[in-house]
């Protein structure tokens, strides 16, 4: 699956984590709180804007621990395993990826 398209259901999941319907600015601060919160992972506020606002221009911002991050925090174990469980929903297969609530 093209990583663009992965980043940007990403960009959708951690949305729907935080409870928010679409992004803005403003919501950085809350997305960064909010994945250290869950993960113990820091992405700053400029770290979450870039990511969010920079897409497809500059896909250097969006660093590996970026995406770790944001994958571990809808319930990943890293942006690798979120890609293949995308992949495996398009296929219509199950995802042993996927980061069960025990942490196992």
């Amino acid at each position: 699956m093209d990583k663009l398209l992965v980043q940007k259901q990403l960009k959708l999941g951690v949305l729907r984590k935080c409870g928010l319907k679409q992004f803005d600015e403003s919501h950085c601060g809350l997305i960064s709180e909010q994945v250290f919160l869950q993960t113990k992972n820091y992405i700053s506020r400029s770290g979450v804007c870039r990511f969010y606002l920079y897409e497809g221009e500059h896909p250097q911002f969006n660093s590996p621990f970026i995406l770790n991050s944001l994958s571990q925090f809808i319930g990943y174990t890293d942006f690798a395993a979120y890609g293949l469980a995308l992949e495996s929903r398009k296929q219509g297969e199950p995802s042993l990826n996927f980061k069960s609530k025990a942490g196992t």
